[in-house]
């Protein structure tokens, strides 16, 4: 059995950059909140929150 953990062996012989979070991300607060009345089965954002399922609908 190897000890390399599943990302060594994810990355192995791959050039990784290391970078920080908040240098290849936005992160997005909607400056008002969506009502849960306001969710819909299709659109083109997704809705996350601390709900049960990740994605809890769409607008």
């Amino acid at each position: 059995m190897s000890n390399m953990s599943f990302l060594e062996k994810l990355l192995d012989g791959a050039e990784v950059e290391w970078k920080v979070l908040g240098e290849v991300v936005n992160t997005a607060t909607a400056p008002v909140k969506l009502k849960k009345e306001a969710y819909r089965v299709t659109g083109n954002i997704p809705i996350i929150d601390q709900g049960i399922k990740f994605i809890a609908g769409l607008c």
